[in-house]
């Protein structure tokens, strides 16, 4: 987001050790932090959340920054990609202004995106294992965001354990 504030406020290696010791479980999303200026596509973009437990017990969880040159719905209907889940979620299409006002909104793709996600999980995982989560999560950021991995996008995903 450095087009939102300022070029050369870049953060440092004392910025970083102050971020992790002031960090907690509570944070905010939205458009605040690493989200403020992120887009995805022609809209905002920001940081969201996500985790469950599953049935073994294991928790997964996800943080997410969405700054990504690509879209999150498909221009077509208003509607998330992966519409086999629309009814699942209750979703419905946005009116057709919206639709047509959401298409007049077409730009040349942004050179200056990077989504950033950490998978996190309470499981006992390997080195090996939790690049192969990472991977695995990227697979989640190419069905969501289209295109995905742009040569203008700097997508990557940590995985911890």
């Amino acid at each position: 987001d450095l087009p939102v504030g300022a070029w050369g406020a870049r953060p440092t290696a004392q910025f970083g050790y102050e971020a992790a010791a002031s960090a907690g479980t509570e944070f905010a999303l939205g458009t605040v932090g690493a989200g403020v200026g992120a887009r995805v596509g022609v809209l905002k973009g920001g940081v969201g959340t996500a985790s469950m437990t599953l049935e073994n017990g294991v928790t997964v969880g996800a943080v997410v920054v969405v700054n990504a040159a690509g879209d999150a719905v498909d221009p077509a209907t208003g509607l998330p990609w992966m519409a086999e889940y629309v009814e699942e979620f209750g979703l419905i299409p946005p009116p057709a202004d919206r639709l047509t006002g959401y298409a007049d909104l077409r730009t040349e793709l942004s050179p200056l995106n990077t989504t950033i996600a950490v998978v996190a999980t309470d499981a006992e995982l390997s080195p090996a294992a939790c690049k192969r989560v990472a991977v695995a999560s990227h697979d989640g950021l190419a069905r969501t965001l289209r295109p995905c991995h742009t040569p203008l996008d700097g997508d990557t995903v940590f995985a911890l354990a």
